[in-house]
């Protein structure tokens, strides 16, 4: 009835009602003062078209208030909260019947809290629309019942392609949604009843052009043969050939295509350190680099086709995208690859990745610098600020490992695909092998191969690090032999065996690639302890989705199998390729005997393992509330079983995960069949017998060619593909996608954005002014929209140091100086009587025991050229994505500890930290052994609140009373994830002092 986050405390102010809550619970005045509030809503806006959302909930998306239904039961309470909103409804109804004295729109929102009241029997009269929301990342939650749908005021949907949530959830800087998944999402909306109000959530107009026009015309188009937004690459051709000159649409179609399927692996909103691997089944971070590169390249080719006038039209719709994206992954990239650097001891290259880190991360910034206040003379300023608030910040400042020295005679390290010992061929393909130098300097090294094996260079000099592509393209045969590595500077030297093994399937060729074609069919095969399953034999007749309608490329499976159990449909894979979807819906028990009915999809593949598997579902994570995910396995014609998501609705399951990674991951374990020829297939008077009742045993277990079949169970259940984990499941995002394999390339990106971005002008970065400094207002610890901060902006970068200056301060005790201690977190890394690290028995449970949980990272501070201490969030080896944050209890929890010397007061203990989750953000405070109160600390220790998160902020983490003379103060980690980076104790009410005074 009104917006109530914007107009009731204006509206009670300007009316004198200091006492009026909003809430309908509190009867007498109170209720008429709320009547009289939406009565002036509907008077103001009756001489127009309006619809009107009935019903009621808090202020700004708050629960709904009901403080006069206190002291009753659960059930109660909610039998009473239906009967209230009823009464609600029914006074709203009243207001505007009276008020305008004919028919209008009216919406019904069941969402949160009062969804739950609708499914306990809330009455929605009938000629009222039911709106349902999605999840905000563009997945349908929940469809209407057929009862609904009979509905005379129908049904509506709230679609998102923009949501602001806590930053790690947020994405309003870029929409990465695919118009395929909008496309089919809504398709599906649409098929089931939803049909009388399409609502999109686009946040801001810019940059979401294509999204917002897309969303249209579909709402208009919708059912119609012949639509345009059928396929979405033919409406982004249009789209931009309406737009542009020069017939660039199919170019920049196939462009933003792909910049979609790949963003939305991750978003750019949303990376965060080790989202990808570069060393589980190869290096899938570096194949996500060179996609970029890719568009990188293709998408500055066409913005420099077009005239001078369309080109910055052409930069904020299509190529910012391309350019944020890029630098983005190539900052995270970067930032990774210094931390594995460090890991493996070669020190120079984590000094160089560290370095290329910042600049990918300058480069971003001077994007936006651009688009605010160069291009178009600064018309768009302020559009884009994904590092200010509001709105939510965006992903930014890489986790980076410095190395604290660099020394010793140059020293060769090897290391190999897959963290292996050897390479070994099954398909035709490429993979690498590291050489890293362990010490400072550089040496020259040879490579020889045998002939049948090509490497990317012969001889080369390493300083920091080579990758030797190996690339191998005939395995027709066996064959074994030898790479060696020499150092001609010491004379050492490595040999790494390599061998191809040569594979027939059973009459289907496998030579070609991992996925052959052969006959119509295809077969998969074991490499590297993996088998990818992501085309079924029936490839060539599935039929193919490109919109409402459906077409058959081949229709025998449709013909033969009453079209089919699964359709395909294009541009909607993760990464790349299309996504196959349940087209029926059946319980178990009636999957059908006959082979004439229905067939499931069929997977060739052959494995020369044996025993227990692991099976890996890549499933498209859509949504359905109110019903079940299923879908159907057997191997070999073996009993079906079924694998179920247990995410069929937000924040149920791995929800959250998922959607961060657009992907769930299902795991079910399958046991390798008796025989090799797909035993137990057989067709007797067209019934067919799967052997269900058959027991199939390790001990029975022999490798060969098998088939793995996919049978369709609930409606919309959609993958992209399968992965089988012969060997221990590695950690990783993108198992078994094929690309390029090369580091990324080599660039000088500041003189690159000279010359784009400052139109020849060569500035350094510099002159783009360092990062805000925020500080915490004391006492107001409280979450909300507002900013509640103080920023302080400073002209200048402040001196920089060596990793050796934070070892000698940790080598004094830090004294007080002008009524103020200051420390500097990383001082702790000389490990002395006056700075040390504290661990905890969690460290051999994450496998760091070597190390420790402490690591150093890069910081803002000292002209950027500082160090923070953090605790690393770790992965699990087996089934998992990342375990959850490790996290303590203050008794247990692993410390930074300082000696301190002060004259004696009460000190305010200011904190400069940084935390990406809400997670990640909570800490705890001791003085001289003994835990200070959770209650005494700022937030309770937790320091999460939305304008927090990926910033380093100064907090008044304490009020400490301190005796005259020494003490030791310790700081610790409630959780793993936040980087501390400074601390001052302070006896006055000073803030911390700038970088630049430090």
């Amino acid at each position: 009835m009104r917006s109530n986050n914007r107009e009731w405390k204006p509206w009670i102010q300007k009316k004198g009602y200091a006492d009026a809550v909003y809430d309908y619970s509190i009867e007498g005045r109170n209720r008429e003062i709320l009547k009289e509030y939406w009565q002036e809503s509907v008077e103001q806006n009756k001489d127009f078209e309006v619809c009107y959302t009935l019903g009621m909930r808090g202020i700004h998306d708050s629960g709904f208030e009901t403080k006069g239904l206190a002291e009753k039961t659960e059930e109660e309470i909610r039998a009473a909260k239906v009967e209230l909103l009823e009464k609600i409804i029914a006074d709203q109804r009243e207001i505007l019947q009276g008020t305008l004295g004919r028919e209008t729109m009216m919406t019904f929102i069941p969402y949160k809290e009062v969804l739950d009241l609708y499914d306990n029997g809330l009455e929605i009269p009938e000629d009222m629309t039911l709106v349902w929301a999605n999840d905000n990342y563009g997945y349908i939650r929940r469809y209407p019942s057929e009862k609904e749908k009979g509905r005379r005021g129908g049904n509506g949907i709230y679609y998102h392609n923009s949501y602001w949530a806590p930053p790690s959830m947020s994405y309003v800087f870029l929409c990465s949604i695919p118009l395929a998944h909008t496309r089919n999402e809504l398709q599906k909306a649409w098929n089931e009843g939803i049909r009388k109000l399409w609502v999109l959530n686009s946040g801001a107009m810019k940059p979401l052009e294509q999204e917002i026009t897309f969303f249209l015309r579909l709402a208009w188009e919708i059912g119609k043969t012949g639509a345009l937004t059928e396929n979405v690459d033919a409406f982004v051709e249009d789209w931009i050939d309406r737009t542009f000159t020069g017939k660039i649409g199919k170019q920049a179609a196939k462009l933003l295509g792909d910049f979609a399927q790949v963003t939305n692996v991750r978003k750019v909103e949303n990376m965060d350190h080790d989202a990808f691997s570069q060393t589980a089944y190869g290096d899938e971070a570096a194949l996500r680099i060179h996609r970029y590169e890719e568009m990188f390249a293709e998408g500055n080719a066409l913005y420099e086709s077009l005239s001078a006038e369309e080109q910055d039209a052409f930069f904020q719709m299509v190529l910012m995208r391309v350019h944020a994206a890029y630098f983005t992954n190539l900052a995270y990239y970067y930032g990774d690859r210094s931390t594995l650097m460090y890991d493996r001891g070669n020190m120079q290259a984590a000094a160089l990745y560290t370095e290329r880190s910042r600049e990918a991360e300058d480069a971003r910034r001077r994007l936006l610098h651009y688009y605010n206040h160069v291009m178009c003379g600064g018309k768009w300023s302020g559009i884009l600020n994904p590092e200010g608030f509001p709105p939510p910040r965006a992903a930014m400042m890489p986790v980076c490992t410095p190395p604290l020295k660099i020394e010793g005679k140059p020293s060769m390290r090897i290391d190999v695909w897959n963290d292996g010992k050897a390479l070994c061929f099954v398909t035709p393909g490429e993979k690498w092998i590291d050489i890293g130098n362990t010490g400072s300097g550089e040496f020259a090294v040879t490579i020889e191969a045998p002939a049948w094996v090509a490497v990317s260079e012969n001889q080369t000099v390493v300083k920091e690090e080579k990758r030797i592509l190996v690339r191998v393209s005939d395995v027709s045969e066996d064959r074994t032999g030898e790479i060696l590595i020499q150092n001609a500077g010491d004379g050492r030297a490595q040999r790494i065996p390599v061998r191809t093994l040569k594979t027939e399937c059973a009459g289907l060729s496998c030579a070609d690639s991992d996925i052959t074609e052969g006959a119509g069919s295809y077969c998969a095969l074991e490499e590297d302890g993996l088998i990818v399953l992501d085309r079924p034999m029936q490839w060539n007749s599935l039929r193919v989705c490109s919109g409402d309608r459906e077409s058959d490329v081949l229709n025998i499976y449709a013909e033969k199998h009453k079209a089919g159990d699964f359709k395909f449909i294009r541009r909607l894979g993760r990464m790349q390729g299309g996504l196959l979807e349940a087209c029926v819906q059946r319980e178990p028990e009636d999957l059908p005997k006959d082979r004439t009915e229905a067939e499931p999809l069929t997977f060739a593949f052959l494995t020369h393992s044996t025993g227990e598997v692991l099976l890996e579902i890549h499933r498209f994570p859509s949504l359905n509330s109110v019903g079940r995910l299923r879908v159907g396995i057997s191997l070999d014609g073996g009993p079906v079983q079924i694998v179920e998501s247990v995410s069929n609705d937000e924040w149920r399951g791995n929800w959250k995960e998922n959607v961060l990674n657009n992907v769930d991951r299902l795991y079910f374990k399958l046991v390798i069949p008796v025989s090799s020829d797909a035993a137990g297939e057989r067709q007797a008077g067209g019934q067919w017998k799967a052997e269900s009742e058959q027991q199939h045993t390790a001990e029975q277990n022999q490798a060969g060619m098998h088939r793995l079949h996919v049978w369709a169970i609930d409606r919309y259940f959609a993958f992209s593909r399968m992965v089988i984990y012969t060997k221990p499941r590695k950690e990783n995002s993108l198992a078994g996608i094929r690309g390029a394999q090369a580091l990324p390339k080599e660039q000088d990106l500041t003189m690159w954005c000279n010359a784009f971005y400052a139109q020849g002008n060569q500035e350094d970065i510099r002159s783009i002014p360092p990062r805000p400094v925020f500080y915490a207002v004391r006492g107001n610890d409280r979450d909300s929209l507002t900013v509640t901060y103080r920023e302080e902006q400073a002209e200048c970068f402040g001196r920089t140091v060596t990793p050796d200056w934070y070892l000698e301060q940790g080598n004094h005790i830090f004294a007080e100086t002008d009524g103020a201690i200051r420390i500097d977190a990383a001082s702790v890394l000389a490990q002395s009587n006056d700075a040390w690290t504290q661990e905890t028995e969690k460290s051999e449970q994450a496998g760091q025991q070597a190390r420790g949980l402490w690591r150093h990272c890069s910081s803002e501070s000292f002209g950027r050229s500082g160090l923070a201490m953090y605790i690393r969030t770790c992965y699990s080896d087996h089934l998992t994505e990342k375990t959850p944050e490790l996290c303590w209890k203050p008794e247990t929890a692993p410390s930074l500890n300082y000696r301190i010397q002060c004259s004696g007061g009460t000190y305010t203990l200011w904190m400069l930290s940084k935390f990406n989750v809400r997670e990640e953000g909570f800490f705890g405070i001791g003085i001289d052994g003994k835990q200070i109160p959770a209650e005494k600390l700022y937030g309770n220790g937790g320091l999460w609140r939305y304008e927090a998160e990926q910033v380093y902020r100064w907090v008044p983490a304490a009020a400490i009373p301190l005796a005259r003379g020494e003490h030791t103060l310790h700081i610790y980690a409630l959780a793993s994830g936040m980087r501390y980076d400074r601390f001052y104790l302070t006896k006055g009410e000073e803030q911390p002092p700038m970088d630049t005074a430090w």
